[in-house]
């Protein structure tokens, strides 16, 4: 509802100050005459009937770019808003009727569509609103006309003159659009008629259109058809040689019953000389199409469009003679216009009919004129014997072009014929072109592939030569991008326009085993073929392909695993590993590491004693142990407990991956003791310490703190060691107690040492029992 309401405040804002009128009428009849049956009518046929209407119906506008006029009855749009070309509601010619406008050098050639904005030096009029603007050489384009000067041409009028009596009446079967602002507003008159009794007449004939509003950009009516006067003729003169008068406009006044947008401006000096109005019956149906007071003076001044809304002079010309003359020849009929599309070249052929009146005297030869819908026409002069023309090299693609023809004798050049029907002799492909390529996917490289493609829409002057099927890398060819050579493409096969039928194909490309390249992408597609594949590219379209997933190598062992470090805990008997995975992983993941503990192998001596009463000597041998254990990836670290506190350990880690193939083991940099790191520290997992210094703590009821059996600065330095150690009281013991007291250690030392022994043992059957 916003947009609505945006679109309806812009169009309102567009139009507002562009109350415009129309332009000018502009009458020419060229025919032949003969004695009626009254002999003072003469019977006339043959009569064209020329009208712009005025300089406002091709000036420039407020909004739309300009106004113009269109050839027929345009259809109904649908809506208020512009016309495009594709929209086909323009037309240069329809039926009686072309549409014409004045080249540099003043001659009138058919409008077009690229054209119909532009004055007649070529100068856009889009947007030109100020004055009239003339100047005959054009030199500045500030000077030049800011309207088009576009007129319509309804040929095979017929009736009767009567210069004797200043009298006429012409009738023509025609119609002809009236367009502003670009469409955003339109109607027609059709079938004007001619009529002058005593040098005093009018034109009058039947309007239709829509209904829209500049206040409401959603009006939209068809409009019922009125009998309307298109312009009112006083002091008409009839001669024998044509008819020229100005219709009534300047001095004209709006009726009171006219309730336009805008009031006619009150006349005064500044504005006499262009104040007026067009017929009230003309003013009644604009107020139905919602441009009501385009069509009278209102406010502005010079620099306006108010200047430009004054109807021009009718000219009606024929010649009425005794003793009949030859003249020049009637207009050839509406030529045809056929593309014609060959190997060598695009072209088209332009026929005609003779015209039914040579003027007289022989037919000498034809003019064709060729006219693109954009850029610079052509002509071709035939001999009188000749009804057909061809223009070749029309190579221009979607171009489309409209032909007229001028018969020719000794007293000169007919009126150009009506416009030919559009033709394009390089047409766009259909707007259906599509591509089916089998297979798409899961393409083996080490095999060759076959492709099937298929192709639908393969139309026009793209497809002139046929057409290449192609399989390209897309990092050296997309579509849109002109090829170097034949050598951007991994492969490339033609297919001849004559195996293209009604633009649908079916053919095959196979591309030998090993030539796709894992890691690249590829698409299969079509351009233009021959020269054309260098500079067409309309015929571009690809479907992309994916190859199959690259085969993986065997896996081999992983690299070993990294950083392996050993440390000891806060808990005695204790070592923690860390490492860091392998580097690679051998090709397949990682399942497991396998962790193993070395002792130094200048582990603990084997000692003996036997004491004095004969009790059983205790043998203290450590061993060598080797631990080892199994860890899950993705950890990458391992607790041993159990562990001998008077051994150092180092510690490897190998990898083992899914595929059951395991590296070397890594061994750790040096060997650490798994004695507690602190004896006033607790557990690794958070256990209290024992702040009091007559308390033994740790594993082993033998376990000394700071008493002179456990002191805290003993070899081992751990809590619960059973090593005994003598603190200084005991080494101060002097005389005869030295002896006894040595003795009591060394006993002590050996049943502590035994009992070591006996609980690493007890520990590491513990540890076997429970792995």
């Amino acid at each position: 509802m916003k947009s609505e309401i945006s679109g309806r405040k812009r169009w309102r804002a567009m139009l507002v100050g562009a109350l415009t009128a129309v332009a000018t009428l502009s009458v020419t009849v060229l025919g032949t005459a003969s004695a009626s049956a009254a002999s003072d009518d003469t019977a006339v046929s043959g009569v064209s009937f020329e009208w712009g209407v005025n300089d406002e119906s091709g000036g420039g506008a407020y909004f739309g770019g300009c106004n113009f006029l269109s050839a027929g009855a345009a259809g109904d749009a649908g809506a208020s808003g512009l016309w495009t070309q594709a929209s086909g509601l323009w037309s240069q010619s329809s039926g009686n009727v072309d549409v014409l406008k004045p080249d540099a050098t003043g001659n009138l050639v058919p409008t077009t569509w690229a054209n119909k904005c532009q004055n007649r030096y070529g100068t856009s009029v889009n947007s030109k609103t100020a004055g009239l603007n003339m100047t005959v050489t054009g030199a500045d384009p500030e000077t030049q006309p800011t309207y088009s000067e576009n007129v319509v041409r309804v040929s095979n009028g017929s009736g009767t003159v009567n210069p004797a009596t200043g009298s006429a009446h012409i009738e023509w079967e025609g119609s002809f659009t009236i367009v502003y602002y670009g469409g955003m507003t339109y109607w027609t008159i059709s079938n004007p008629v001619l009529d002058i009794v005593d040098g005093k007449g009018s034109i009058t004939g039947t309007a239709s259109g829509y209904g829209a509003d500049m206040d409401d950009a959603t009006k939209w009516i068809t409009l019922p058809t009125q009998e309307i006067t298109v312009a009112d003729l006083s002091d008409v003169l009839v001669t024998d040689s044509g008819i020229s008068v100005t219709p009534d406009y300047l001095g004209v006044a709006v009726s009171d019953e006219i309730q336009g947008r805008n009031p006619q401006a009150a006349k005064s000096d500044a504005n006499a000389t262009w104040w007026g109005a067009f017929p009230n019956t003309w003013l009644e149906y604009a107020v139905l199409t919602g441009q009501s007071s385009y069509w009278y003076t209102s406010d502005g001044g010079a620099t306006t469009v108010q200047p430009r809304k004054p109807a021009s002079p009718i000219t009606i010309g024929y010649k009425l003679d005794a003793t009949p003359t030859s003249t020049v020849p009637a207009a050839p009929g509406k030529p045809t216009a056929t593309a014609v599309t060959t190997s060598a070249s695009y072209g088209a052929t332009i026929g005609w009919a003779a015209p039914s009146d040579d003027g007289g005297s022989e037919i000498t030869g034809y003019t064709v004129t060729l006219t693109p819908e954009t850029g610079t026409a052509q002509t071709k002069d035939v001999d009188a014997g000749s009804t057909t023309a061809t223009f070749t090299s029309l190579s221009a693609p979607g171009v489309s072009y409209t032909a007229t023809v001028t018969a020719k004798n000794a007293n000169g050049s007919s009126q150009p014929s009506a416009s030919s029907d559009a033709v394009i002799p390089n047409p766009d492909p259909s707007t259906d072109l599509a591509l089916s390529v089998t297979p798409t996917s899961d393409i083996d490289p080490a095999v060759d592939n076959t492709f099937t493609v298929t192709g639908r829409g393969y139309t026009g002057g793209a497809a002139i030569y046929g057409v290449y099927v192609v399989v390209a890398d897309t990092s050296v060819w997309k579509p849109g991008q002109n090829p170097a050579s034949a050598n951007d493409f991994t492969k490339a096969s033609a297919v001849q326009a004559s195996a293209i039928k009604d633009g649908t194909f079916t053919t095959t490309i196979t591309v030998p085993a090993n030539t796709f390249e894992y890691g690249k992408r590829y698409t299969v597609g079509t351009i233009a073929a021959r020269q054309l594949s260098l500079s067409d590219r309309r015929l571009d379209k690809v479907q992309e392909i994916s190859l199959k997933d690259a085969p993986q190598p065997d896996p081999e062992a992983p690299s070993a695993p990294r950083n392996v470090t050993v440390v000891s805990t806060s808990r005695q008997g204790e070592l923690r590993v860390n490492w860091l995975a392998p580097q690679s992983d051998g090709g397949a993941a990682i399942d497991h590491y396998v962790v193993t503990l070395t002792p130094e192998e200048e582990a603990a001596p084997t000692s003996s004693l036997q004491s004095d009463d004969g009790i059983l000597a205790r043998s203290l041998s450590l061993t060598e142990i080797n631990l080892s254990q199994t860890v899950q990836a993705p950890a990458n670290t391992v607790l041993f407990t159990g562990l001998d506190p008077l051994q150092r350990y180092t510690a490897s880690v190998a990898a083992v991956n899914t595929a059951g193939l395991a590296s070397s083991s890594v061994f750790s940099a040096s060997a650490v003791s798994p004695a507690a790191s602190d004896a006033n520290q607790g557990d690794e997992d958070g256990g209290a310490v024992d702040d009091d210094p007559g308390t033994a703590a740790g594993d082993d009821s033998t376990g000394a703190g700071d008493s002179a059996l456990g002191g805290g600065g003993s070899q081992s330095g751990a809590k619960g060691n059973a090593s005994v150690v003598a603190d200084k009281d005991l080494l101060a013991t002097t005389g005869a107690d030295v002896f006894v007291s040595a003795l009591a250690i060394l006993l002590l030392l050996i049943a502590g040492g035994a009992a070591t022994v006996m609980h690493r043992r007890g520990a590491r059957l513990g540890e076997t029992r429970n792995r």
